[in-house]
């Protein structure tokens, strides 16, 4: 042993092992903050190895189970996991899941969840489509911001039932719309259902 590598072990003396020769670890290496860490393996076996492939960096993170695959590693600000692919440049994990297990995304294409959970990156539960395809997916699991969930909504589910009943009834629109905040013609709109269709 050197003795630069005695002198650091008398120093701290617990480091770390290298996870593929089992030697302890000198060298520091240095994160884009400037702080730094001890590496997974030594300065050695890091040349002769090389770094650890997308798949096995995959594998270290997720969590596997029968239904939805858990998420170890990094979550973005939208909740989705993600995963570094690049120096610098991280991609969803689900997406890169569903390139390792079932293959390339065509350009343009969005890969999306059957069960709706941001952080699952289980194959299984993955699909392509365009974006088109993902927005009528959100609308028909009713995950979209509409009705009483938009924060603009001047009527409840409620109040259009009512709208609706009272036209029923004969009653003209004018009357109806001096009820509510709205203008007449969006409560012709109700009554029609071009607005509020789900109600």
């Amino acid at each position: 042993m050197h003795r630069y590598q005695i002198k650091a072990l008398e120093l701290d003396p617990d480091r770390p092992f290298c996870q593929t020769c089992s030697i302890r670890l000198v060298e520091k290496a240095r994160d884009y903050k400037g702080k730094c860490y001890y590496g997974r393996q030594c300065y050695k076996c890091r040349k002769i190895h090389g770094k650890r492939t997308l798949q096995q960096r995959f594998n270290e993170y997720v969590v596997k189970s029968s239904g939805c695959w858990g998420w170890g590693g990094n979550i973005g600000s939208g909740g989705y996991a993600l995963i570094g692919v690049a120096s610098s440049k991280n991609e969803s994990a689900h997406r890169v899941s569903y390139r390792l297990h079932v293959g390339e995304i065509p350009e343009g294409m969005f890969v999306c969840h059957h069960c709706d959970n941001r952080l699952c990156t289980n194959p299984e539960h993955l699909f392509l489509g365009s974006h088109k395809d993902n927005m009528t997916d959100m609308v028909n699991k009713r995950r979209s911001t509409h009705g009483e969930r938009n924060r603009h909504a001047k009527l409840t589910e409620i109040d259009v039932i009512r709208i609706r009943e009272r036209a029923e009834n004969g009653e003209k629109v004018a009357d109806i719309s001096t009820d509510y905040p709205i203008a007449t013609r969006n409560i012709r709109n109700v009554i029609n259902k071009f607005t509020w269709k789900y109600v």
